[in-house]
């Protein structure tokens, strides 16, 4: 189900991922309903024609295509008319899950919230910091085989690292200042204790 609130918060509402699971299986259910939709005004092209009876845009009423008897076009009216009505009450069903989700989302507590983000944040910056301390090898490795690899010396430097290409770092800058800025903001984002 498409929606602002993450993962970890459904599941951490109790009954939050059993109303999203239903959103989503509604939304299943509807992709049938809306092909009867498009086959029955598929089956209606050619068959029914709108004819004005006003001055006003809206003002069209369908009238049946020359050779259509008047069986025919009213069963192509009455399926047309009952998959609209079947697409329609799905789409109520769907309105009224959403609805009830939403409620139960938005009574959570900023307290409840914050209980069940705080050891998803602590996690995902223990998994940032390591990943930092990989990528910071990683890239000391591939910077220091950049002038081995290089076929003449003006890729030399085209080889070497510029994760950051600003007029203070330059172009091709060595890891360091980079990967000092990555950790600064991994460190002034950390979560308190």
């Amino acid at each position: 189900m498409q929606t602002d609130y993450p993962d970890f918060l459904i599941d951490g509402v109790p009954g939050a991922r059993e109303l999203a699971d239903e959103i989503d299986k509604l939304t299943a259910d509807m992709a049938p309903l809306t092909a009867a939709v498009g086959a029955a005004i598929k089956a209606r092209l050619g068959k029914v024609r709108p004819v004005r009876y006003g001055a006003a845009e809206n003002d069209v009423r369908p009238a049946p295509a020359e050779g259509v008897t008047m069986a025919e076009f009213d069963a192509l009216n009455a399926a047309k008319t009952t998959a609209d009505a079947a697409q329609a009450a799905h789409g109520r069903k769907i309105a009224a899950a959403r609805s009830k989700f939403d409620t139960l989302m938005r009574a959570v507590s900023r307290e409840r919230r914050r209980e069940v983000a705080v050891p998803v944040h602590r996690a995902a910056h223990d998994e940032a910091v390591e990943a930092l301390a990989k990528l910071d090898a990683a890239l000391r490795r591939r910077h220091d085989a950049a002038p081995f690899t290089a076929e003449d010396g003006a890729t030399v430097m085209h080889s070497s690292f510029s994760l950051l290409r600003t007029d203070e770092v330059g172009a091709f800058a060595k890891p360091d200042h980079a990967l000092r800025s990555l950790a600064v903001f991994l460190d002034s984002t950390a979560p308190s204790a």
